[in-house]
C-alpha cells in the first residue's frame, strides 16, 4: 500500500561494511524492470489523462475533485513505484559493495595463505638439506666405523696369530729344553757308565798283571 500524502520518509541509511560475508546477490530480472517501467509509463500516462479531464470537467467541482483526488492517489503510487525502485537500486548498490569488500577479504586470505605455503614450503626444504646433511654425516661415521671395526678385526687377528705363535714358541722351548735336559742326563748317565767300565777293565787289568806269591 502506497504511504498517505504529505508523510514523510526518510531515506535508508546506507549501511557500511562491517565484516565481509557472503550474501547472494539480488538483482532485478529484466521482467521486474520492465514491469515497473510499464507501471511508471502507465501512471504517467494516467496522470496527463487525469490533467486533461480536470481541465475539460472545470465547471464539475465536485467530479474535478474527485478526479485530483484519484490524480494524486495515482501520483503517490507513482512516487511510491519510484521509491521502491530506488530502494532497490540501492540495496543493488550496498550488495556490490559488500560483494567488493567479500572480493578483498577473499584476495587478503588468498596472499595469507599463499604466504604461509610459501613459508612451509621454505620449512620443509631447510629441513630436507638438513636432514640430508645429518644422513651424509651418519653414513660418513659408519664408514668410518666400519673401517675401524676392520682394522680392530685385523688387529685382534694378528694379535692373536702373535700370541698363538708365542704360546707355541713358547710351548717349543719348553720341549727343547726338557729334551736338551734329558738328552743331557742321558749322556751323563752314558758317560757314568762309560766311565765305571772303563774303571772296571782298568782294575781288571790291574789285577791281571799282579801275580800272587805263594
Amino acid at each position: 500500500m502506497p504511504p498517505k500524502k504529505g508523510e514523510k520518509k526518510g531515506k535508508k541509511e546506507k549501511k557500511t561494511v562491517a565484516a565481509p560475508e557472503y550474501v547472494p546477490e539480488k538483482k532485478l530480472n529484466e521482467n521486474d524492470k520492465k514491469f515497473y517501467t510499464m507501471q511508471i509509463q502507465l501512471l504517467e500516462k494516467q496522470y496527463e489523462k487525469y490533467q486533461q479531464r480536470c481541465t475539460e470537467l472545470k465547471g464539475r467541482q465536485q467530479v474535478e475533485l474527485d478526479q485530483v483526488k484519484t490524480l494524486e492517489q495515482d501520483f503517490e503510487m507513482l512516487k511510491y513505484a519510484k521509491k521502491q525502485v530506488e530502494l532497490k537500486e540501492e540495496e543493488i548498490a550496498d550488495l556490490k559493495d559488500r560483494l567488493v569488500g567479500l572480493g578483498q577479504a577473499k584476495e587478503l586470505e588468498k596472499d595469507i595463505l599463499q604466504k604461509q605455503l610459501n613459508d612451509l614450503k621454505n620449512e620443509i626444504h631447510d629441513l630436507r638439506e638438513r636432514y640430508e646433511a645429518e644422513n651424509s654425516e651418519l653414513r660418513n661415521q659408519v664408514a668410518d666405523l666400519e673401517i675401524f671395526r676392520a682394522k680392530q678385526d685385523s688387529y685382534l687377528a694378528r694379535r692373536q696369530q702373535q700370541q698363538d705363535t708365542l704360546k707355541f714358541r713358547q710351548e717349543d722351548h719348553v720341549r727343547k729344553l726338557e729334551s736338551i735336559k734329558n738328552k743331557d742326563q742321558t749322556d751323563r748317565d752314558r758317560d757314568l757308565i762309560a766311565e765305571k767300565y772303563e774303571l772296571g777293565l782298568h782294575e781288571q787289568l790291574e789285577l791281571g798283571c799282579i801275580e800272587p806269591d805263594f
